[in-house]
């Protein structure tokens, strides 16, 4: 064990001044000496902690505990700090049941310094492993390495008395303590002295328990701050009194030298926000939680993909801000399931609107085009979507088939059977054998043979050939053949 003592360090800040700089907090414990104590519970801040508080002492006795920490089952301190016998004295992990008769033995520190009466000081012992740090008023008054390092398990901490054999009560403290605290870290004398004139919030980073004992006076609880369950429970006389320790209340964040939020930057650092520890210069900007993270001064992040818009998230138009091809200034495409354009209204599927998707549809740009519509035949176009138009072989006229409207001597969308060509017929009703000039002249025919007698014309013609005879001197004899008509050549 080896124990240093810092003489100067004579209670160099016994008392906070009286300057009007500080606020009056509302309330301190009071202990009268007597079977006093207020039970903090089974606190297991870690091998690195530190504890701290105010004390005023009204009165010397032989032995009074600050803070003590033991098992009943054994009644061993694996922490204590009390004034003892004139001396201050520290244990830690330690094997006596006892206190003031082992300074020289391991794990013990005692200090020879005087503690006064009616004066505040500020106390506070800051443990890392098997060393403890001793502050009286922010300054270092001792240092204990002990041979190991305190294990709580299930000790109980008691705050103004300890246990000498057999339950609380023993080295009970006469005085009032206030603003009493455990931090999870051993914090160094920098961090004591940026601390130890405020009254906290509870929220500060590292702080393990915190109580303000700034209750009703018929209260018999000490609510626990930090949130973390250790209230503490008033025994004996002790009572709430009005405080007479100057303190300044923070209200988070304005403590210019501490790391509230135990991110490890200060607001000098440029922590703009020291009660958020996810706040600091150069962290992760958190989207639409409306704080600046990491303190670049361009306010919370919410436009996430940088495409102009802010995300819905925070009352913006963009339905997904993390995506920049989505935002309402984007074209829609259609049928890949994306709100492109952050317009439901736009259609992304069913863009003819006839109630079938792309899927079924075989034309989403036809509204007359969609599985089980009615088929139109012959005009080229699938109405039905069955895979093919339906073909009937007519040609949308008056005729039944077969009919193509082409060059092919079949039919001409009337009642004969011609084609609209000059070599046979010429679109008449006549049913006789023109050729679309005004009236029937016969048609000449091959196969009769000139010198052949035909038959005479008919009785109404002979009249007039007559008199044509008579008129030009002669008749020509015209030959005919077997059927009745005039050959292509005439005979003499």
């Amino acid at each position: 064990m080896r124990v240093t003592t810092f003489a100067s360090a004579v209670f160099l800040v016994t008392a906070v001044g009286s300057g009007s700089a500080f606020a009056q907090t509302e309330n301190a414990v009071a202990f009268d000496g007597g079977v006093d104590w207020v039970d903090l519970g089974e606190l297991s801040p870690g091998s690195d902690f530190t504890f701290e508080a105010w004390i005023r002492a009204d009165g010397i006795v032989s032995s009074q505990a600050v803070i003590s920490a033991a098992d009943l089952t054994d009644n061993f301190n694996s922490l204590y700090l009390g004034y003892v016998a004139s001396q201050w004295l520290v244990e830690l992990d330690d094997d006596d049941a006892y206190e003031g008769d082992d300074c020289d033995t391991d794990n013990t520190l005692c200090l020879s310094q005087a503690l006064s009466t009616g004066l505040p000081i500020h106390v506070a012992l800051s443990v890392s492993g098997t060393t403890a740090s001793l502050y009286f008023g922010g300054v270092l008054a001792a240092t204990l390495v002990a041979d190991s390092a305190p294990v709580f398990g299930v000790d109980t901490w008691v705050l103004g008395a300890e246990t000498d054999g057999g339950g609380y009560g023993s080295d009970s403290f006469n005085g009032v303590i206030d603003e009493v605290r455990v931090w999870s870290v051993a914090r160094s004398e920098a961090d004591i002295n940026c601390t130890m004139s405020w009254a906290l919030t509870g929220t500060e980073g590292g702080l393990y328990a915190h109580w303000p004992m700034d209750e009703l006076v018929i209260a018999s609880l000490a609510p626990d701050t930090t949130g973390n369950g250790f209230d503490g429970l008033l025994n004996g006389d002790t009572e709430f009194v009005a405080s007479p320790f100057a303190l300044t209340y923070s209200v988070g964040g304005d403590i210019p030298c501490l790391d509230g939020d135990g991110d490890g930057f200060t607001a000098p650092d440029g922590d703009c926000d020291d009660g958020d520890p996810t706040t600091y210069p150069g962290a992760t900007e958190v989207p639409y939680d409306g704080s600046d993270n990491d303190c670049s001064g361009d306010g919370d992040l919410v436009d996430v993909d940088g495409d102009g818009f802010d995300g819905d998230a925070v009352g913006g138009p963009d339905c997904a801000d993390d995506n920049g091809a989505v935002n309402p200034g984007a074209t829609e495409v259609p049928y890949n399931g994306v709100d492109e354009d952050c317009d439901p209204a736009t259609a992304d599927d069913d863009l003819d609107g006839d109630g079938f998707g792309i899927a079924d549809d075989c034309d989403d740009t036809d509204p007359a085009a969609w599985p089980g519509a009615a088929e139109i035949p012959d005009d080229g176009i699938d109405q039905d979507c069955d895979g093919s138009d339906l073909v009937t072989g007519d040609d949308d006229d008056s005729t039944e088939p077969p009919d193509d409207d082409d060059t092919t001597p079949s039919d001409d969308d009337d009642a004969t059977v011609d084609d609209d060509d000059a070599a046979v017929d010429d679109d008449d009703t006549s049913g006789l054998s023109d050729d679309d000039d005004s009236g029937p002249l016969p048609i000449r025919r091959t196969g009769c043979e000139c010198g052949e007698d035909t038959e005479s014309p008919p009785a109404a013609a002979v009249f007039p050939l007559l008199l044509v005879a008579g008129l030009g001197g002669g008749l020509r004899r015209r030959r005919r053949n077997t059927a009745g008509h005039e050959c292509e050549a005439s005979c003499s």
